[in-house]
């Protein structure tokens, strides 16, 4: 209790302490109040918010605070009047002192001072004093005042205090359930507002504010990992794969510059912190996730996945049944009655969604991808990668202006996302808007200037619009951020046949078979430059391999040799397709 410094009830033991209150034993705590010291008034309002009666309390918080405000008025009032009365009492000192030294020299000098005027000087005297008790009268009305104002204004400080602690634990609170909901954007603005406040009025809680803004810039990463794994990359033929190798290494990154480098931890301590983080739900996801895509990651037979899976019910946790999607797909066995049960139980659940649509994509290109797609696309528009992949499936199923749509809307959300703008690009040039295309290629490059596949993709807009030698340029940047990839190379080569440069282009076409040896394109390109400049044994030998390798593509120039006819080479040898 803040009057007497003690708590209301005390019993020798916590169970006494109990029933002393239980019983409303207060006897004892108004002993300690009436010895406390404080004014009666304010111990009669701490007496009353005990009683033991609900009757004969203060009905609501609002009456005690009104009973303490007036309280407080009252205190005031006398602090004031107290002034005031001391004031007059010195003054009336003083003006008695020099009353009395005016009436013993009046006595002693009176003839004196009758000769010379002196009841004018006692009366400018007596005016002089009461001039004198006026002013200390109103320089105790000003002290009185300034003080009432310093009252005014420390309470104002505590309440604008109290108030901006208030709205700094709300902020906080709001700012934790945004970021359950993946509102990222809404939590950071709710963190930016708890800043502005505690700087504003709490200053110590200004570090809770920016662990918390930590924390938030955390999770986004982990979910950035999450969710940009699943970025769809095709390759040659419809085939393709999901980018998962660049998860396990960027989980590893982001946990050690969090301060938690779990992957040199020992267990147990890493349990233990992961406990006692505020982001425990989302760091354990992740945690789950990362273990998922470990290269050296051992996980169960496909028997026991094929028996969990069977056991498993729909109301499971959705990331425990989006993991054992996982565990399936990787023992080829189908997830998708498990997820769409699941989805079935949790339809505000993104990840059920997003790992259906997922599903879709590698096991069929019959449009079944762009439902779950769809539904993920609704519960978080604000996720890049959803847009990424719904534009990818729109595009297999024929919808180009779909595509284009869902990857403009990728680039409006983030507009420093490289694959965004590659994606754009590819869009762009499929319509045939060629300027568009390069532009967004460029603008890709300039946020990534090691993507090879913007090169590439630079290359083939660049020489469709006739700019050879711009085509040339961009290619030799793909082929040197990525020289495993022999399709830049072998196009450099085409460029360098068209042109008559038949050395550059015989070494662009063996660099691009020493790439891939099974690459047809690049046999073909070597067969053709070799007829042109006369080996017709070595022509036939190369476009003979190209046949084997892809035989509907190159079987036809093997048919009509010898002689061995000008066969003018492709434009354009290869593109890949989105999410490159």
């Amino acid at each position: 209790m803040i009057l007497t410094g003690k708590p209301p009830f005390l019993g020798e033991t916590a169970l006494g302490t109990v029933l002393k209150a239980a019983r409303a034993e207060v006897a004892g705590c108004h002993a300690q109040l009436d010895a406390c010291g404080a004014d009666a008034e304010l111990v009669a309002v701490a007496k009353k918010c005990l009683a033991a009666r609900p009757a004969d309390r203060y009905a609501n918080g609002e009456d005690v605070a009104a009973e303490v405000a007036a309280y407080r008025a009252g205190v005031e009032r006398r602090l004031r009047a107290a002034e005031r009365d001391r004031a007059v009492s010195a003054a009336e000192a003083r003006e008695q002192r020099k009353r009395r030294k005016v009436q013993l020299a009046l006595a002693g000098v009176v003839a004196l001072v009758l000769a010379a005027g002196g009841t004018v000087a006692w009366y400018e005297d007596r005016r002089a004093a009461q001039r004198e008790r006026a002013d200390e009268l109103a320089e105790a009305d000003r002290k009185a005042e300034r003080r009432r104002e310093e009252v005014e204004r420390a309470a104002e400080r505590r309440m604008k205090a109290e108030q901006a602690r208030r709205s700094v634990a709300t902020d906080l609170r709001l700012a934790a359930d945004l970021r359950g909901q993946y509102k990222f954007r809404e939590a950071g603005a709710a963190l930016a507002q708890a800043a502005e406040q505690a700087a504003g009025g709490a200053p110590e809680r200004l570090g809770e504010v920016e662990r918390a803004r930590a924390d938030l810039a955390f999770v986004v990463r982990l979910d950035d990992i999450r969710f940009r794994k699943w970025l769809w990359v095709p390759g040659d033929g419809g085939t393709g794969h999901f980018n998962e190798e660049a998860a396990p290494p960027e989980y590893r990154r982001a946990f050690a510059e969090h301060g938690s480098d779990l992957a040199r931890t020992d267990p147990a301590e890493a349990a233990r912190r992961i406990a006692a983080s505020e982001v425990r739900a989302e760091l354990v996801a992740a945690v789950d996730d990362w273990a998922l895509y470990e290269p050296d990651a051992a996980w169960a037979d496909g028997a026991a996945v094929a028996r969990l899976a069977a056991d498993v019910a729909p109301a499971a946790a959705p990331a425990a049944l989006s993991v054992l999607a996982t565990l399936m797909a990787r023992q080829k066995l189908d997830p998708s009655p498990v997820l769409s049960a699941a989805r079935a139980r949790h339809p505000t659940d993104f990840e059920l969604a997003f790992v259906l649509g997922r599903w879709h994509t590698l096991n069929g290109a019959d449009g079944r991808e762009i439902g779950p797609y769809e539904a993920a696309r609704a519960l978080r528009p604000g996720n890049v990668t959803v847009w990424l992949n719904l534009g990818c499936a729109l595009h297999g199923r024929g919808d180009r202006d779909g595509a284009l749509a869902a990857w403009r809307e990728a680039v409006r959300l983030d507009p420093a996302d490289a694959i965004a703008r590659y994606d754009l690009g590819w869009a762009l040039y499929d319509r045939g808007d060629v300027p568009g295309a390069v532009a967004a290629f460029e603008e890709a490059i300039r946020l990534d200037p090691k993507y090879a596949r913007a090169h590439y993709e630079l290359g083939v807009a660049r020489n469709r619009r006739g700019d050879v030698a711009g085509a040339i340029r961009a290619w030799k940047e793909a082929a040197r951020y990525d020289p495993r990839d022999p399709r830049a190379t072998t196009n450099i080569g085409v460029a360098y046949a068209q042109q008559g440069k038949y050395p550059d282009a015989l070494g662009c076409a063996r660099a691009a078979i020493d790439a891939d040896p099974k690459y047809a394109n690049a046999h073909a390109l070597l067969g053709i430059v070799l007829q042109q400049t006369g080996d017709v044994p070595g022509a036939r030998a190369a476009l003979t391999e190209a046949a084997r390798l892809d035989p509907k593509k190159w079987g036809g120039l093997i048919a009509n040799l010898p002689p061995l006819p000008l066969a003018p080479p492709p434009r354009e040898v290869n593109r890949p397709f989105p999410n490159g």
